[in-house]
C-alpha cells in the first residue's frame, strides 16, 4: 500500500518524504504526602505524526493555512490499527520548518516539516 496522507480531503503527495506514527498515552501522575506516586491513564492512542517532505511554493502555502487552522480532518495508514483512520488534528505551530532547498526558473522547492497532533 502506498503511502497517504490525507489533510482536510486534500490528498498530500509526500515527494521524498514520509510520516511516522507515535502513539501516546496521556497520564496524570501525582505524589502524595507520603511519597507514594498516583498514576491515571487518561487517554491512550493519541495520535501523533512526525510529517517531512519536499513541496513546491503551493503545497508550503496549503501548510502554511494549516498552521493558522484551529482544527484539522487528518487521515492516515496507522500500522497499530492496520487501517486508514481519521482523527481530529492540529498542525504544532512551534513544530513547522518550511526551508527553500532549490530555486529554478522561478520555482521554488521547499523542504517541509512539522507535527500534526491529535486533540
Amino acid at each position: 500500500m502506498s503511502i497517504k496522507l490525507i489533510i482536510n480531503n486534500t490528498e498530500i503527495k509526500l515527494n521524498k518524504g514520509s510520516y511516522k506514527e507515535y502513539p501516546r498515552i496521556i497520564e496524570n501522575r501525582n505524589e502524595t504526602e507520603a511519597g507514594t506516586t498516583h498514576r491515571d491513564i487518561v487517554r491512550t492512542g493519541i495520535g501523533h505524526l512526525e510529517v517531512s517532505m519536499n513541496a513546491d511554493e503551493s503545497e508550503k502555502a496549503f501548510f502554511d493555512n494549516c498552521v493558522n487552522a484551529a482544527t484539522l480532518s487528518v487521515q492516515y495508514w496507522s500500522e497499530s490499527a492496520a487501517t486508514m483512520v481519521t482523527k481530529n488534528m492540529f498542525l504544532d505551530p512551534g513544530s513547522y520548518k518550511a526551508e527553500l532547498i532549490v530555486e529554478t526558473g522561478g520555482h521554488r522547492y521547499y523542504n517541509v516539516s512539522f507535527t500534526l497532533e491529535e486533540f
